[in-house]
C-alpha cells in the first residue's frame, strides 16, 4: 500500500478521534459545514465523492449519530459499485477503514456494543498502521469493558499496546494504561490495578496533565479502600483534592469531597463526614447536579441518624423526606432505596414501629424492583451476546467454505477428486446446518419461554411504578406542610432568641446614657456659670456646643445600632467578621465594665471576610458571651475573662471565644447544641442559646460550630 493511502486513513482516524491534526480539516461549525457539504454534492464524482461522504460522516457525527452512519454506509456501497473499479485495493481500504471506525463509534455510543464490535473488527481488517490497529483494539475493549466481558476487554487493551511499542509518551498509552487499571479494578484484582494506576499516574504528572492526575489520585484511593486501607486512601483522597483544586475542576472536587465523607463515617469520624458531604453538596449546587445534591442528602442523614443520642428527629426526618422526593422525581431507584432505608431506621429509633414497618417495606419492595431490572437487562445483553457470537460464527463458516472452494477449484486434477471432496463437504455442511436447525428451535423455544416471563415481570413493574407514583404524590403534600411548620417554628426561635438578650443590651444602653447625660449636664452648668460671671465668649460657646452635640450624636448612634440589630437582613452579604464582633461586643460594654469582666483580643488576622447576614452573626456572638456572662455570675468567677481570636486556616474562617468559667458540665457536653438543654437552675433559662446559634452557623452560613472544655473555661469555636 502506498504513502500517501497511509496517511489519508491515518488523518481520517485523528478526525474520528476528535484530534486536531489540522486546523483546515475541524470545522468551527458542524452543521453550517455540513450544509455547505451538501450543496455541492451532486456536482462531485469519483474521489472528491468519496472525500466528501468521509466529511459529511465526520461532521454529522457531532450531533446526528444516525445521519453519520448512514453516510458512512453510502461509501462503503459506493465503494463497492462498479463506479470504483478503477480504484486498487489500497485506495478502496483507505477509505473503508475510517468509515467502519465512524459506524462502530456511532454504535458505541448508543450503547449498542456488539454492533460497535463488529465494525471496529472491519476497520482493523482495512487499516495499515499500527497507530491505527492501536486505537481500534482499543474501541473494542472499551466495548467489551462495558459488556462486562473482562477477560476480553485486557486482551484487546494489550494488544493496543503491543501496536504502540515502546512510545510511553503517547497520549493513547496513557489512556490505555488507565484502562486496563479500570478494568483490573472492577475484576477484583487490587495490587495489578495499584501497579498500572500508579504508571497512569506517572505519565500525567510527566505530562502536567493536573486534572488527570487528580482524577488517578482518586482511583488509587478507591483501590486501597476497597483493601480497607484507610489511612492510605485518605492521604490519596487529599493529594487528589489538592490537583482538582489547583485545575478548578469542580465535579471532580465534589466526587472527592463525597468519597472522603463516606470514608470519615466508615471510620466513626462522623463531624468530619457531615463537613465534607456539606461541601459535596454546596458544590453540586452550584453545578445543578441533582443526583448528587440527593445522593449528598441521604449521606448526611444518614450520618444524622447513626449519631448515639441525637434528639433532632423532626428536622431530620424532613430531611430525610426532601431526599425521598427528589429521589422520587428522579426516578433513581439506588436514591430511592437508600432514602427509605434512611426513614425506617430513623423511626425505629423514634420507637414509631408502625411507620418503620412502612418504610422497610417500601426499602425492600425498591431492592427488588432493582434486582428485576439488573436481571432483565442481563437477559437481554445474554441474548445479544449469544445472537452476536451465533452469528461471527455463521461469517468464520461462510469464510470457511469460500476457502475451501477456491482452493478446490484451483487444485482440482481430476473430476473424481473434486466430485470426492464436494460430496464430504456438503456431508459436514448438511450435518453442520442440521445440527444448527436443531439447536435453532431449541433456542426460539428458550427465548419465547422467556419472553413470557418477562413480559409478566413488565406487568408487575407497571403496577409497582403506579403504586409508588400514587405514593410520591402524597408524600409531597405531607412533605411541604411539615417543611413549613418547621421553617416557621426555626424563625420563631430565631426571634425569640434576640428578645433574650434585649435585658441586658437595654441595661447597657441606659447606662451609657446616664454617663452622656451627666456630661451634657456639666457642660450647661458650666455654660451658666460663664454667663453668670461674663466670662462667655464665641470660642467657649462653639467648644461647649460642640461637646454636647458630639455627645447627642454618639447617643443617636447607639440607638440606630440597638435598631439595625432586630432588622433582617433580607439577602446575604460580605462583610468583614472583625466589624460584627466589635460591635457585638459594643451592645454590652457598659456591662462589661460594671461587672469588671476583661475582654482581651488575642492575635487576630485583620480584614477577614465572610459572605452572610451580619446580624444573625451577631446574634450567634451574644448568646455565646450571654452564657459567659450568666457563668461568672453564678460561678462568682475571680478576675472574669473572655478571649476571643480570629484566624484564617486552609481557606476557612475560624472564630474562637474563650472564658475562664469553669466550663461545660460534662454530662452536658455532648447534648449542649441540642434544644432545651441547659445547665441553670432558674425558671427564666429555656436552653435555646447554642441551639440557634448553632442552626444560624449551619443554615446561614453553612458552617460548623464546636465547644469543649479548656483550661478551665469553655472554648467555642464556629468555622465559616
Amino acid at each position: 500500500m502506498g504513502k500517501s493511502e497511509n496517511k489519508l486513513g491515518l488523518l481520517v482516524l485523528l478526525l474520528l478521534l476528535g484530534i486536531n491534526s489540522s486546523a483546515a480539516l475541524v470545522p468551527i461549525n458542524s452543521q453550517q459545514s455540513a450544509d455547505s457539504l451538501q450543496a455541492v454534492l451532486s456536482n462531485l464524482e469519483g474521489e472528491e465523492l468519496l472525500n466528501a461522504y468521509t466529511r459529511l460522516s465526520y461532521y454529522y457525527r457531532e450531533f446526528n449519530h444516525e445521519i453519520s452512519n448512514d453516510y458512512s454506509d453510502y461509501l462503503l456501497h459506493y465503494l463497492k459499485s462498479s463506479k470504483c473499479n478503477h480504484l486498487d485495493e489500497d485506495k478502496k481500504c483507505s477509505f473503508a477503514a475510517p468509515m467502519y471506525f465512524n459506524k462502530g463509534y456511532c454504535h458505541k455510543s448508543r450503547s449498542e456494543y456488539l454492533s460497535a464490535i463488529e465494525d471496529f473488527l472491519q476497520a482493523a481488517k482495512n487499516y495499515p498502521d499500527d497507530f491505527s490497529l492501536a486505537s481500534t483494539f482499543e474501541q473494542i475493549g472499551s466495548c467489551y469493558n462495558s459488556l462486562g466481558q473482562y477477560e476480553d476487554a485486557l486482551t484487546y487493551y494489550h494488544e493496543a499496546l503491543d501496536y504502540l511499542g515502546s512510545n510511553r509518551r503517547n497520549f493513547l498509552y496513557s489512556r490505555l494504561i488507565n484502562n486496563i487499571a479500570v478494568v483490573l479494578q472492577l475484576s477484583g484484582n487490587y495490587e495489578q490495578a495499584l501497579k498500572y494506576f500508579s504508571e497512569s499516574l506517572e505519565l500525567k504528572e510527566a505530562a502536567s496533565d493536573i486534572k488527570g492526575a487528580a482524577l488517578t489520585y482518586m482511583n488509587i484511593a478507591s483501590v486501597l479502600l476497597e483493601q480497607n486501607k484507610n489511612e492510605e486512601a485518605e492521604e490519596k483522597y487529599l493529594i487528589a483534592l489538592e490537583k482538582a483544586q489547583e485545575a478548578s475542576d469542580t465535579l471532580t472536587i465534589s466526587r472527592i469531597y463525597n468519597n472522603l465523607g463516606n470514608l470519615y463515617a466508615d471510620i466513626g469520624e462522623r463531624d468530619t463526614a457531615v463537613i465534607y458531604y456539606r461541601r459535596a453538596l454546596l458544590l453540586e449546587k452550584s453545578l445543578a447536579d441533582e443526583w448528587g445534591m440527593v445522593n449528598s442528602l441521604n449521606n448526611l442523614v444518614t450520618v444524622a441518624v447513626n449519631r448515639e443520642g441525637n434528639k433532632n428527629h423532626i428536622q431530620i426526618k424532613a430531611a430525610a423526606d426532601s431526599a425521598l422526593v427528589s429521589a422520587l422525581k428522579l426516578n433513581s431507584l439506588s436514591l430511592i432505596s437508600k432514602a427509605y432505608e434512611n426513614l425506617a431506621l430513623l423511626e425505629e429509633k423514634a420507637g414509631n414501629i408502625k411507620n418503620a414497618y412502612e418504610m422497610k417495606k417500601n426499602f425492600y419492595a425498591t431492592k427488588d424492583s432493582i434486582l428485576d431490572m439488573q436481571t432483565e437487562e442481563k437477559l437481554l445483553e445474554m441474548e445479544a451476546l449469544l445472537n452476536h457470537k451465533n452469528k461471527i460464527a455463521q461469517v468464520s463458516l461462510l469464510e470457511t467454505q469460500n476457502m475451501e472452494n477456491s482452493i478446490l477449484l484451483k487444485k482440482s486434477k481430476t473430476n473424481i477428486i473434486v466430485l470426492g471432496i464436494l460430496v464430504v463437504t456438503c456431508l459436514v455442511t448438511g450435518i453442520f446446518l442440521f445440527r444448527n436447525y436443531i439447536l435453532r428451535k431449541k433456542y426460539q423455544l428458550s427465548m419465547e419461554d422467556l419472553n413470557q416471563d418477562i413480559e409478566k415481570a413488565n406487568e408487575q413493574l407497571r403496577i409497582k411504578i403506579n403504586d409508588l407514583e400514587n405514593f410520591r404524590n402524597s408524600l409531597t403534600e405531607k412533605f411541604e406542610q411539615a417543611i413549613t411548620e418547621v421553617r416557621n417554628r426555626d424563625n420563631i426561635l430565631i426571634i425569640q432568641s434576640r428578645y433574650v438578650a434585649l435585658s441586658d443590651m437595654i441595661e447597657n444602653i441606659s447606662m451609657k446614657w446616664k454617663k452622656n447625660l451627666v456630661c451634657i449636664q456639666e457642660q450647661l452648668t458650666r455654660l451658666k456659670t460663664d454667663f453668670e460671671y461674663n466670662r462667655i465668649d464665641g470660642n467657649i460657646l462653639e467648644e461647649i456646643v460642640s461637646n454636647s452635640m458630639k455627645i447627642l450624636y454618639e447617643m443617636s448612634d447607639k440607638i440606630d445600632d440597638f435598631r439595625d440589630f432586630f432588622r433582617p437582613h433580607q439577602s446575604p452579604s460580605l462583610f468583614y467578621v472583625e466589624d460584627i464582633i466589635n460591635k457585638s461586643i459594643d451592645f454590652v460594654a457598659e456591662y462589661f465594665q460594671k461587672y469588671n469582666i476583661n475582654i482581651v483580643f488575642k492575635d487576630n488576622e485583620p480584614d477577614l471576610k465572610i459572605e452572610g447576614y451580619p446580624n444573625e452573626l451577631s446574634q450567634v456572638i451574644l448568646n455565646i458571651i450571654h452564657n459567659s456572662l450568666d457563668a461568672f455570675q453564678v460561678n462568682d468567677t475571680p478576675n472574669p475573662e473572655i478571649r476571643i481570636k480570629l484566624r484564617s486556616e486552609f481557606g476557612r474562617v475560624i472564630l474562637e471565644i474563650t472564658d475562664n468559667a469553669g466550663g461545660v458540665p460534662v454530662e452536658l457536653l455532648e447534648n449542649v447544641f441540642d434544644a432545651f438543654v441547659t445547665s441553670k437552675k432558674d425558671a427564666d433559662s429555656c436552653g435555646l442559646g447554642l441551639y440557634i446559634a448553632r442552626e444560624i452557623v449551619q443554615t446561614r452560613f453553612l458552617g460548623a460550630i464546636s465547644i469543649r472544655n479548656e483550661a478551665g473555661g469553655a472554648l467555642v469555636k464556629i468555622i465559616f
